[in-house]
């Protein structure tokens, strides 16, 4: 009786995944980063896309830097307008109260 070829000899051979031969679950993951591990044999390649990266990151730190000082400004404004609200309040509370009084 003739044994079914593995799921490696057939996507390699074929160019294909068939899952029908899947002998690991996790061969479209293996496959992947093979690929991956090829491409990123060249240095250059790799010190390219760590550049890549680190600019990524610069670039989404100083965004998040300026919601955060936004944000800060934005509770501080919030919070002074509510000090003058409660400060008016009580003052027309006060003078309400003096009416009455009176």
């Amino acid at each position: 009786m003739r044994s079914l070829p593995r799921s490696s000899d057939v996507s390699e051979n074929f160019g294909y995944f068939d899952p029908w031969y899947d002998d690991s679950p996790n061969l479209l993951l293996k496959k992947s980063t093979r690929i991956s591990r090829n491409d990123m044999k060249d240095e250059a390649a790799r010190s390219e896309k760590a550049k890549a990266l680190e600019e990524v990151s610069q670039t989404m730190l100083s965004i998040f830097s300026r919601h955060i000082d936004t944000l800060t400004t934005r509770t501080e404004q919030f919070k002074e307008s509510l000090i003058e609200l409660a400060t008016e309040h009580k003052k027309r509370k006060a003078e309400l109260l003096a009416k009455k009084i009176v």
